[in-house]
């Protein structure tokens, strides 16, 4: 790693200066010749479709919405400061990391940059030059060509209560406490050896190749003393705003692929009143939502298809343009969690969600993403995903249950869901 052809004892010179200014932040522009590979940690995202690319090592956990005085070594253009985040299903977007080191883009507008935090002492800012300096020799020689371990049969977490829920959900429906709520299914799995992320992210980012999914790896927080990883391709993006315009979709309404004609699937699902009715649910929260936070969404009154490999789904896409001010961090707080991942009305479906599965969802459905000191940015739910410790991984999938919902209908469509992210068995 070159510090932009620059003396480390340049950089430390150049820290200490700055934080006599005042600064708390001190970013050096890397000569990094090309995007490195995802070494197993961090943060990861990567979507074709919007030209993303993204990985951030270590760094410095922050509240969200902070903000720091930053100085860039050598008075060079760099872009504005991205923060990382992954929350979790109950709480939404809390905390934040400002990355020590952040890869981000290909071609002409790949950047790399390192991010000293100013602390108290010179001896904390040369810790983090060779702390940053040991991360990418590890994205140089990454733990690439491993071979995943054998895993055992899944098995269902909480056992045989899927079907016998999702009817009583059903009769929640028809009486009216709810008019749609999204189940969630867990299996677990072990291994025989510990479980390399980014080789079962990158069998998973093999499936889905060209596919509009977001490839992503976040870190999980840690239990009993083991911290964990969750990777996986998710069709669903939670908010987008770039130059002035929001993005975003709905995407709710399923019918697994497979056994018959794309063409003739595709008709199926559009035709199918339970699925759009569930996709319009999704729709009208999205659009309601962004309309009291003083936007104009725009969106198309007929659905697509998003044909995936083991899965199809109505698509929506819903565009706004931006007035000033508007953080794309706030946006995604107000749109967590959507019915396509929690219910309508949100309060009582989060309530019986909480009541009824059984295990915690954590990162699984919430927002992860990153955005930036202008209010930029990207979020994705976290969906079709697995969650590795150690030898153990467990894998997460859910579906909506509205009324006309047939539960071995919807067990069989979260099954289709879990094939994302299943390996193989030895």
């Amino acid at each position: 790693m070159n510090f932009a052809g620059t003396h480390p004892n340049e950089i430390l010179r150049a820290a200490e200066i700055a934080r006599e200014r005042g600064a708390e932040i001190l970013s050096v522009p890397l000569n990094v010749p090309s995007f490195p590979a995802y070494p197993g940690h961090g943060y990861f995202f990567e979507n074709k479709k919007f030209g993303i690319r993204e990985l951030a090592l270590a760094g410095k956990k922050v509240s969200a919405g902070t903000r720091f005085r930053r100085e860039i070594f050598g008075g060079k253009s760099l872009p504005p400061l991205r923060f990382f985040s992954a929350g979790t299903f109950v709480s939404g977007i809390r905390d934040a990391v400002l990355p020590l080191l952040h890869f981000s883009g290909s071609g002409e507008n790949f950047s790399a940059v390192l991010n000293l935090f100013l602390g108290a002492s010179s001896a904390e800012v040369i810790a983090q030059i060779e702390r940053a300096a040991e991360l990418f020799s590890e994205t140089k020689n990454p733990r690439g060509n491993v071979s995943l371990p054998h895993f055992s049969a899944p098995k269902e977490v909480g056992g045989d209560w899927y079907l016998s829920a999702a009817a009583r959900m059903i009769a929640e429906i028809e009486t009216g406490t709810v008019k749609k709520i999204v189940l969630a299914r867990a299996q677990d799995f072990s291994a025989n050896a510990a479980i390399d992320s980014a080789e079962l992210l990158g069998m998973i980012r093999s499936r889905f190749r060209g596919s509009d999914c977001t490839f992503f790896a976040v870190p999980a927080a840690e239990e009993k003393g083991c911290a964990g990883t969750l990777v996986g391709a998710t069709p669903e993006m939670l908010v987008r705003i770039s130059a002035g315009t929001l993005e975003t979709e709905a995407i709710a309404g399923s019918i697994p692929a497979g056994g018959e004609d794309e063409d003739l699937l595709c008709g199926k699902i559009l035709r199918d009143g339970k699925e759009l009715r569930e996709h319009r649910a999704v729709v009208d929260f999205i659009v309601e939502r962004l309309g009291a936070s003083g936007l104009s969404p725009a969106f198309s009154e007929t659905p697509e298809v998003l044909c995936l490999p083991n899965i199809f789904h109505l698509r929506t896409q819903i565009v706004s343009p931006v007035p000033a001010g508007t953080s794309v961090l706030n946006v995604a707080q107000n749109l967590h969690p959507t019915p396509a991942m929690c219910g309508v009305p949100e309060e009582s479906a989060f309530k019986l969600i909480a009541q009824t599965e059984p295990f915690s969802r954590g990162i699984f459905s919430a927002p992860i993403g990153f955005f930036d000191e202008i209010g930029e940015g990207f979020f994705a739910v976290a969906i079709r995903c697995a969650e590795i410790r150690g030898n153990a991984l467990r894998l997460y999938a859910g579906s909506g249950l509205v009324a006309g919902s047939v539960p071995a209908r919807e067990f069989s469509e979260i099954t289709a869901k879990l094939s994302a992210a299943i390996p193989q068995r030895g």
